[in-house]
């Protein structure tokens, strides 16, 4: 039963765009827009060392991005993306005290959307494209030891970590715009957030 609701969902949604028209985007638009990711590589990782340590508790924030991109082409877009992301651990030893650590990394990448399928029906447009970055990441850990043998909190703020500091993306992505401006869209990608959904504006 699910592969034949399946299947007629897919068929729908091809049918959707045999009967759309095809849709230019006008040049030097603007698009903004903002979004979150519950899916990130280093948030599964963190998890799954916090279940093999008894005692470590982990805490992972959504991935949080800023996206802008202009046209320079119908098909071509250059911008700019910015994501930030957070994972936290607390080791807790019984009698001795505990420490928390947050792993903090923040993404710069100039990119280029290529987009090359956009469709328009009843005044909504169907926008399909590829993505692809290259820029810089920024690391750094924090350190924070608490308990009866410290005496007091001692904090070691912003450590530098040896991580190569070239951030790279690939993906593939899909948004629907209205007829005012607002869109929405999900987004696919290696390199960075897994999974990224969102809103934003386009002029």
């Amino acid at each position: 039963m699910k592969i034949i609701t399946v299947i007629a969902a897919s068929f729908l949604f091809c049918f959707n765009f045999l009967t759309a028209q095809e849709y230019v985007k006008p040049k030097n638009s603007i698009g903004l827009s903002a979004g979150l990711s519950f899916m990130n590589l280093s948030s599964v990782q963190s998890e799954n060392n916090g279940q093999v340590t008894e005692g470590t508790r982990t805490t992972n924030i959504p991935v949080f991005g800023f996206f802008a991109e202009r046209r320079i082409t119908a098909k071509v877009g250059l911008g700019m993306e910015f994501t930030y992301a957070l994972n936290q651990w607390f080791l807790d030893e019984p009698g001795i005290g505990g420490m928390e650590i947050s792993y903090s990394r923040i993404r710069i990448l100039p990119i280029i959307n290529i987009h090359f399928a956009e469709y328009q029906k009843e005044n909504v447009v169907h926008d399909f494209y590829s993505s692809f970055g290259l820029g810089v990441k920024l690391a750094s850990f924090d350190i924070n030891y608490v308990g009866p043998n410290f005496g007091r909190s001692q904090i070691e703020d912003g450590i530098p970590i040896f991580e190569f500091p070239l951030a790279m993306k690939t993906g593939i992505g899909y948004s629907i715009s209205s007829h005012n401006g607002l869109m929405g869209k999900v987004e696919l990608s290696l390199g960075g957030p897994f999974f990224v959904i969102g809103g934003g504006y386009e002029f």
